[in-house]
Parts: C-alpha cells; sequence; structure tokens
C-alpha cells in the first residue's frame, strides 16, 4: 500500500510539475500603442527615444512586445480619430504625447491604461486629480510650461536687454495654453516689456500669424510647445531665418534645426521615460495610484550659427549657463 501511495504522488508531482511548466511559460506579447503627433520623418529623434528606452527595459518588439505606432502627421484635428482607432484595438497601454491627444484618450477610455508624455500642467486641465495621486486611467510625464515661459521671457531680455516688444507663438485651442498666455502677460509686466500674441490655431493661422509677425517686426519670437507648433518646426524655423527674426523655443530639437535658442525639459527623452511608466504598468500597477513625473533638468541650447547669421551676440552670462552650443 505504502508503495502505489509512493508511486501515486510521484505520480502526482509529475503531473503538477508538468503544469507548472506549463504556467511557467511565457504569457502572450503585450500590446503598446503609441501616437506621435508629427510626421514619420520629423518625429524620428522621439521614436528612436522611445525605442531605446524599449531595449533599456528588454521589450523587443514581435517577441515580448506587440507595436502599434502611429503618426498624427502634425493634424491636430486628425487626433481624435486615430487615438480612437488605437484604443479600438484594445492595447494593454497607450502612450499619447500633448493636451489634445490625451484629452482624446480620456473620452475614449476609462479603463485601458494611458502613459501621457510631455503634457503641460495636467491636474489644471482637468485629465488627472493631482500629481500625486492622479486618479483614473492616466498618469505619465508632465511638463512645468507656466515656470518656463517666464524663464524662456528672462532669457530673452538678457539677450536683447533694449528690447520692448517680443512676440509669442502659441495655440489658444489647446487647452493648456490660456493659462500659459496668461501666465505670459503677468512676466511681461513685471519685466516691463510688451509681448505680442501671435494665435496658431492650424496651418492656415500658423502661416498668417507668422507674417504678421514678420511685419510687426518684434525683437524675438517665442515658440510654445504645441502640438502644431513643435510639429511645424522646422518650417517656423526656416521662416524666421528669412526673415531675421531670432527664435526661442520650448524645444531642443528646434535649436538643432536652426532656432536661435531654446530653453525647457528635453521633450525627445520623455519618451525614453515613459517606458518605466509602461513596464510598472504591464507589471500590473494602477495608473491611479502612478505619481506623475515632472522634470528635474532644464537645458538652455544656443545656436551660434544661427546667432551669427542674424547678428545677435550673446552676453557671455548667457553662454556661460548654455548647456549645449551649437557651432
Amino acid at each position: 500500500m505504502r508503495r502505489r501511495e509512493a508511486l501515486a504522488a510521484i505520480a502526482a508531482l509529475g503531473t503538477w510539475s508538468g503544469f507548472a511548466g506549463v504556467r511557467a511559460q511565457p504569457a502572450k506579447p503585450a500590446r503598446i500603442a503609441a501616437l506621435f503627433n508629427g510626421t514619420q520623418a520629423v518625429e524620428k529623434p522621439t521614436l528612436e527615444a522611445f525605442m531605446r528606452g524599449l531595449r533599456e527595459h528588454d521589450y523587443v518588439d514581435g517577441r515580448n512586445v506587440v507595436l502599434d505606432l502611429r503618426y498624427g502627421e502634425g493634424r491636430v484635428d486628425r487626433l481624435p480619430a486615430i487615438v480612437g482607432e488605437l484604443i479600438a484595438r484594445r492595447p494593454d497601454v497607450v502612450l499619447l504625447q500633448g493636451s489634445q491627444a490625451i484629452w482624446a484618450g480620456k473620452r475614449a477610455t476609462s479603463t485601458i491604461p494611458i502613459v501621457m508624455v510631455s503634457v503641460a500642467d495636467p491636474a489644471g486641465q482637468g485629465l488627472i486629480k493631482s500629481l500625486a495621486k492622479p486618479g483614473g486611467n492616466i498618469t505619465g510625464l508632465a511638463i512645468l510650461t507656466e515656470a518656463d515661459v517666464a524663464k524662456r521671457l528672462e532669457l530673452l531680455r538678457e539677450v536683447f536687454p533694449q528690447a520692448a516688444t517680443f512676440g509669442y507663438l502659441t495655440n489658444l485651442s489647446n487647452p493648456a495654453m490660456p493659462a500659459i498666455w496668461r501666465q505670459m502677460e503677468v512676466s511681461a509686466k513685471k519685466m516691463g516689456v510688451a509681448v505680442r500674441l501671435y494665435d496658431a490655431t492650424s496651418a492656415d493661422t500658423l502661416d498668417a500669424g507668422l507674417a504678421k509677425a514678420a511685419e510687426q517686426r518684434p525683437a524675438a519670437l517665442l515658440v510654445e510647445a504645441d502640438v502644431l507648433l513643435s510639429t511645424s518646426r522646422r518650417k517656423i524655423v526656416k521662416f524666421c531665418l528669412q526673415h531675421k527674426l531670432p527664435s526661442m523655443w520650448a524645444s531642443p530639437l528646434a535649436a538643432g534645426d536652426g532656432g536661435l535658442m531654446s530653453y525647457g525639459a528635453n521633450f525627445t527623452e520623455h519618451w525614453t521615460k515613459s517606458v518605466a511608466y509602461v513596464e510598472r504598468i504591464l507589471r500590473g500597477a494602477r495608473p491611479a495610484e502612478l505619481p506623475v513625473e515632472q522634470p528635474a533638468l532644464f537645458q538652455l541650447l544656443i545656436n551660434q550659427q544661427t546667432a551669427r547669421a542674424l547678428g545677435v551676440t550673446f552676453p557671455r552670462s548667457i553662454l556661460n549657463r548654455a548647456d549645449r552650443i551649437i557651432e
């Protein structure tokens, strides 16, 4: 009897071991969706940053994850439809950048986790409850645009101390931008300078705003971090160079493309950092309980080649603070 019991136990153990072996097999690949707001060519640096983040966390497309990547082509009006298509495919997590895309995601689902990349004041907009405890299905990385815009104005004032007027190119249809524009007005008043608003909500109004700026000739043009403006950065940079109009940007990519200066967080690297949120969510963390990260590092980039073309001389105080000087 004892022998039969022992054999039965061994058989049961073998059966359990086989079952455990089946359970230990890798789960099916996770589905990760991501929307890049510009064209594939414009978004090449951000795609590379995202892929670098995936490699750092040992994610390989087709092996342990399946990627569904889309490009908005700079068409803000198409973002809700594209986001809706991504959500309809039921990914395990979706990455979206910018207020318009995040709002589209929020309206499309309350259950699928959304990782936001570089979104201005998400709590103030009502996208989340708070930075510490987002609530709901949205978390990720925020940007401090209200503080940044004041700093960019201060830097321009240092480069152009005699300037009376600066221009501000933004998109007030972006839910984050009205509050940032109000902050710009407050900062400008404290500094004793005027700021002219150029509101670009579409490709047509962008062209009109640039033409008006070229006609009115502010000392320099501040360009805000918005989907339409960021994805049109090469066009804007080219226009500013043609019209001898110095430009200050939120995006460091613009300085590399020929903008005079940029100051702010490295939005491209946010795509790399975003994968850490993806991994935690795939491991079972709830977006509602994952604090939103704010940038700790701000970079000042200067393009000396553009400065020479525009006849701009940077004071030594600015050059000494630059994180990178493009020659």
